[in-house]
């Protein structure tokens, strides 16, 4: 019985390791058959594809897609190894090209979102300019989640380096990242600031997905005070 059900165990494991490969293989056949006239609703589909086999790290159900998988062709769909994080990954590809190829299309409540987060490889701040632009634009957008997330994490960091300020901690490279959303006047009052956005944000995040037990926790953390680790402005 025990050998049995580790023959069983095995065999789930290899199917779900052959779709990845087969998604994998579909997906960049996909998109190479479009030629160099791509369609924007394709690439809008292979990216939402792409996204659920690639969940951001901090998602809840993220899984490390083995570096097996790679494939050099792959690179021109935007999967990549990152200095971070292990395994393979993607950060939007083929939403950037899509909204390249027309920003003010029909579409635009998908591609703007390529402007907004930080999906680029080798991108560590979020342009928040652009993530404020996407909220007033698409209150209800596709990524309107992505969105709600990218401001509590930021606000959250934000928090964390006026803290710092405050407590006379050196300045660093982080600090860097942050200078032009902090001013010298009232310190007090702009962590407090971030601290309410922050936890404002991550609660409209969690009312949209529930089982998101990493903001949970970090929303906790903000809210008391005690949030430690960054997510934006890497090393």
């Amino acid at each position: 019985m025990k050998i049995l059900c580790l023959l069983v165990l095995f065999s789930e494991l290899t199917l779900g390791q052959d779709k990845i490969a087969n998604d994998l293989q579909r997906i960049y056949r996909n998109y190479t058959v479009t030629g160099a006239n791509k369609d924007i609703s394709v690439l809008i589909e292979l990216d939402q594809e792409l996204r659920a086999i690639f969940k951001l790290p901090w998602d809840y159900d993220y899984n490390e897609i083995q570096g097996s998988y790679y494939k050099s062709k792959y690179d021109s769909i935007g999967i990549f190894f990152s200095d971070y994080w292990p395994g393979l990954h993607y950060r939007g590809k083929l939403l950037r090209e899509a909204h390249k190829i027309n920003p003010n299309s029909s579409f635009r409540n998908y591609t703007f979102y390529s402007t907004a987060n930080c999906d680029e490889e080798n991108c560590s701040m979020p342009n928040i300019d652009s993530v404020q632009a996407y909220l007033t634009q698409y209150p209800e957008g596709p990524f309107i989640f992505e969105i709600y997330r990218t401001l509590a994490h930021f606000h959250d960091d934000l928090y964390k380096e006026i803290r710092n300020v405050i407590n006379g901690k050196e300045k660093n490279y982080k600090y860097d990242c942050y200078a032009p959303f902090i001013s010298n006047v009232n310190l007090q009052g702009q962590l407090d600031s971030a601290q309410s956005l922050g936890v404002l944000y991550y609660e409209k995040a969690i009312k949209i997905k529930p089982s998101e037990k990493r903001l949970l926790k970090s929303l906790e953390n903000l809210r008391n005070g005690t949030t430690r680790g960054w997510y934006f402005c890497s090393d």
